[in-house]
Formats: structure tokens, C-alpha cells, sequence
């Protein structure tokens, strides 16, 4: 009995398919069993229990495919790395197309295929586990630096699992962001044999690096040698488009599109063509992407917000109502769905020279901006221009620069907008001096702290942070001011109740500066000293 006590979770939307696996997993030893015919219960078992074993088919029969599925549970980590996911695919085709993805599974099979053949990989795979065990226990709680640790000793031993030993030091590297480290790892594989998997991380490691130019060279290669490979395609369409270049980001997109028809890539195919001006393949795609996805579970609200844009660019502002209002047919009817909405149809009727409807839905929700997002926010923002107020608008504008100075692309869609609204001579004004402002704020406290100054440095960055709540880089400096002013001068209440509340603040930041740990250890050190 190969899988005895072992935990396993079938996938397939079909009932009788789901029946057999059933019965060869449990000739194989496995009593526990669970199955589900759906991608959304799929998830939401992952997400409540561990499996040692997920048997998916590629094929789902709602918009959705097994490969989704597994993108999607180990980018947000809902699966430990100690889960086996094994994709069954109906044809030799299919497992090229798996095995051109960023998300590998542990395995995958072809249909037909005996009980003996699925117990002989599953038993082979968890040897495997086992051997990684420690290694696996780190990432799962994103300890890369734990994780190379462990890892040294077994990339020392040129065993059966070596390649698989390089290919995880290499990736918790470039986490690391040791990209020159990174790349020799990924070239002692290449020297033996070009493997698709480190020519990608090497290209990781040269963008990680800034070696923008090589790491295209070198990826136009491997595409050139690979057609099928996705990932390859989707990297290089994010090269382009960090460059500015959209229009070539759009043909490497749909270059994996030709591969694949996938609708998470049809959307960022969609985007890119509606940011390059391609009104018309814009609508194309978003609009194939919103009727695939009417029942699938990765239907997302913001595929019906960007159709909306399209429609109000096209001039069609009653049928951008139309998409909007299945919005609250098709979804939760969250917060931030729902501000989303109200703000994309008060634009839909300032466009159609409607004032009266779009400031009824406007007012309400300018009674409290600071409550809102910042996707929201600037659809605010602009919805006030086009109203002709400048001066709440451009306050909007300004207070999402400061709270988010370090944030590219959110700079890049405000010039956008200010330009979309024939307000990109303010760009500077609006944008850039609003961003240098926080700079400049910045750099003034790490000079106090600097030249030893800790209670000077503390007092304004506290007033800073006061002031950006939403900038998490402002909060945890202030949070470090804090921390070396009470090592050196004494706490007080007032004080760690700051400390500790701008500590929270951050951590449930969407993106935590990669200095929060650094602050959460001297806290706990401080904790221990005798702090409270």
C-alpha cells in the first residue's frame, strides 16, 4: 500500500472521473479522501486543510483549468510546498503546455494510466518531501535566508536531487536579492545543459541586477529554441513593458495567447493594449475575457471596471453602465466594489454632460476619501477634475503621492490621468513636487539620526508618519526613530503605545518595507531588556 495514511484531495468536474480516481487512490492505501467538481471549493479546502496529495485535472469545464488552479494556490501560498500536486492531462500536448508554465506541478500524467503507475509516482515524490522537509518548513513560513542554509549541505551532495537542490537555492536568492549569487547558481546548471527554468532565473537575476539589455538577449534566445514557453513570454512582455515599450509587451503576451488561450493573459493583453491606445483590441479582449469568465472562479470585478474605461473612451458612456451595473449581479458587494462602481458611473455621466447624477454619486463618498483605496481614489480624482473641482482633485492626488512616494507605477497612472483629464502640464506640480516633498522629509530624519540626533529625528518623523499613514516606508522610519531614541533616552507609555501601533500599521501594510523585521526584532529586544 503506497499512500497509507496520507490526506488527498481530488479535482475534476466530472462525477465519474472522480469516482475512479477515488478508487485507485484508495488501492493505493488512502481512506481520507475529499472531492470537488469546482475551482472555488477546490480552493477553499486547500485553504482549510492540509493535503499530502492534490490529484487535478487540467481540464475543469468552468473557464478554468488545473494549471490555474495551481498558480494561483502556491503564488498566494495557500498550499504548503510540502503538498504534491499532480496535474492528469488528456493529452501529450497538454503536459507541454504544463510544463511551459512558471508554477510547475510535482508531476503530471497522461490519461490512461494504471493505479501501479500513479502509486510509483506519488511514492517517488514524497521521497522527495522528505528529503526537503527542512527546506520546504522555511519557505513555507518565507524564511529565505533559512532556507539557504539548509540548502548548502544539499547542493554539496551531487545525488539524484541535486538539480532540484540548485533550482530552489537559486530562487530563494533572487528572494534574497543576492542576484549575482543567483546567477552562478543558475549557470552551473547551464553549463551542463540549457534548461528552460535557469535561463529563466538567470534572466531574474540579470533584470534583478539592472542588466536589462542581457536579460532580453538571453530570453529572446531561449524563446527562439523554446515557442511553447510561457513563461518565457510573459517575462518578456514585462521586460517591454518596463521599458515603456507596450506595444511589444502586447505581442509577447499574445505570443503566449497563440499557446494558450488563457483569460488571465487575454486581461494583461487587454490592459496593455488599452494603455498603448489600441481602443479596439482592448475592447476585444477585456470583452472575450468578461464572457469567459462569467462563470468561472476567477472572474474579477476588475475586468468589468477596464470594459467600463473602454466603453467611456469609445464614447458609449450608457453601455460602460451597463457593464458596471453587472458588477453588482456578479459579486460580493464589498466597500471597495461598490465605491468603485459609484465612482466609474458619476464619470460615465460627466462625460455624458450629466453634472447633476454624477455629483449625487460623488458627494457621499467625498464626505470620507481617506476610507477608500487607492484604485479608488484616483478614479476620485479624476471624476473631481472632470467636475472642475481642481482643488479637492489635486489635495486626492497629492495625498496619494506622499503616502505612496516610492511607488512607480502608481506615479506613472497619475501622470496618465492628469493627462487624460488635459492636465499634464500639472504633472509636476501635482505629482512630482508632492513626491519630492516626502523625499526630502525622509532624508531630513535619517540625517538626525545619523549625526545622533535620535529625539529630533523621532519628533519629526513622527509628525511626518501622523501625517502619511498609509506610507509605510514614513510609518517604520518612524517606528526606528522611536525604537533608538527609547534605547538611548528611557520609555514612556506614550511612546511604546506609538511604537507598537505604527508596528501593526505596517505589517498590515499591502506591501511591508523589507525593513519591518529588522524593527520587529528590536522591539522584542527591547521587550526583553526590560521595555515593555
Amino acid at each position: 500500500m503506497y499512500l497509507k495514511g496520507k490526506e488527498a484531495l481530488i479535482i475534476d468536474d466530472l462525477p465519474g472521473m472522480r469516482g475512479s480516481m477515488r478508487a485507485t487512490l484508495s488501492s493505493l492505501g488512502i481512506e481520507s479522501c475529499d472531492q470537488t467538481g469546482t475551482a472555488r471549493e477546490a480552493v477553499e479546502k486547500m485553504r482549510a486543510k492540509f493535503y499530502d496529495l492534490v490529484v487535478c485535472d487540467y481540464y475543469l469545464g468552468d473557464a478554468t483549468d488545473g494549471q490555474q488552479i495551481l498558480e494561483m494556490v502556491r503564488r498566494n501560498r495557500i498550499i504548503s510546498h510540502k503538498t504534491l500536486f499532480i496535474i492528469v492531462t488528456a493529452e501529450r500536448t497538454q503536459d507541454r503546455v504544463v510544463s511551459a508554465a512558471d508554477f510547475l506541478p510535482d508531476d503530471y500524467l497522461v490519461k490512461p494510466f494504471t493505479a501501479d503507475t500513479l502509486g510509483k509516482r506519488a511514492l517517488s515524490l514524497l521521497e522527495k518531501r522528505e528529503y526537503f522537509q527542512d527546506v520546504y518548513a522555511a519557505l513555507d513560513d518565507d524564511k529565505h535566508g533559512l532556507a539557504i542554509n539548509r540548502l548548502e549541505p544539499l547542493c554539496a551532495n551531487k545525488n539524484k536531487y541535486w538539480i532540484d537542490a540548485v533550482r530552489l537555492m537559486g530562487g530563494s536568492l533572487v528572494q534574497m536579492e543576492r542576484y549575482a549569487d543567483a546567477i552562478s547558481v543558475f549557470e552551473e546548471i547551464l553549463k551542463l545543459k540549457e534548461i528552460p527554468w535557469a535561463v529563466m532565473g538567470k534572466v531574474k537575476g540579470l533584470k534583478g541586477l539592472g542588466k536589462v539589455a542581457e536579460a532580453r538577449q538571453l530570453l529572446s534566445a531561449l524563446l527562439q529554441q523554446h515557442t511553447e514557453y510561457l513563461a518565457g513570454y510573459d517575462m518578456m512582455a514585462t521586460l517591454c513593458a518596463e521599458a515603456g515599450d507596450t506595444a511589444e509587451a502586447q505581442k509577447q503576451v499574445e505570443k503566449a495567447l497563440a499557446v494558450v488561450p488563457a483569460m488571465h493573459r487575454q486581461k494583461r493583453a487587454g490592459k496593455l493594449a488599452l494603455e498603448s491606445g489600441d481602443i479596439d483590441k482592448a475592447q476585444q479582449y477585456l470583452s472575450e475575457v468578461v464572457e469567459r469568465g462569467k462563470y468561472s472562479f476567477f472572474k474579477d470585478p476588475e475586468d468589468y471596471t477596464l470594459l467600463s474605461h473602454i466603453h467611456m473612451e469609445k464614447g458609449d458612456t450608457e453601455q460602460a453602465r451597463s457593464v458596471l451595473d453587472m458588477v453588482g449581479k456578479r459579486f460580493a458587494a464589498t466597500p471597495e466594489i461598490k465605491a468603485k462602481v459609484q465612482v466609474l458611473k458619476a464619470i460615465s455621466w460627466q462625460k455624458e454632460g450629466k453634472p447633476e447624477q454624477a455629483k449625487a454619486l460623488l458627494e457621499p463618498l467625498l464626505a470620507n476619501p481617506d476610507d477608500l483605496p487607492e484604485s479608488v481614489r484616483m478614479d476620485l480624482a479624476k471624476a473631481c477634475f472632470l467636475a472642475g473641482d481642481d482643488e479637492v482633485a489635486a489635495k486626492l492626488l497629492s495625498g496619494m503621492m506622499q503616502n505612496n512616494h516610492d511607488n512607480t507605477a502608481l506615479k506613472e497612472e497619475a501622470i496618465k490621468m492628469l493627462e487624460s483629464v488635459g492636465m499634464g502640464d500639472r504633472a509636476k506640480e501635482l505629482v512630482g513636487d508632492a513626491i519630492q516633498e516626502v523625499i526630502a522629509l525622509n532624508n531630513s530624519g535619517a540625517l538626525l539620526l545619523r549625526d545622533g540626533q535620535l529625539e529630533e529625528a523621532a519628533r519629526l518623523l513622527v509628525e511626518a508618519a501622523e501625517k502619511l499613514p498609509r506610507n509605510a516606508a514614513i510609518v517604520l522610519n518612524a517606528a526606528y526613530a522611536l525604537l533608538l531614541n527609547l534605547q538611548k533616552n528611557g520609555v514612556t507609555g506614550e511612546d511604546l503605545a506609538r511604537l507598537d501601533r505604527y508596528i501593526d500599521m505596517v505589517a498590515q501594510s499591502p506591501n511591508p518595507p523589507k525593513g519591518l523585521p529588522k524593527v520587529q526584532a528590536m522591539r522584542q529586544q527591547l521587550k526583553a531588556g526590560g521595555g515593555a
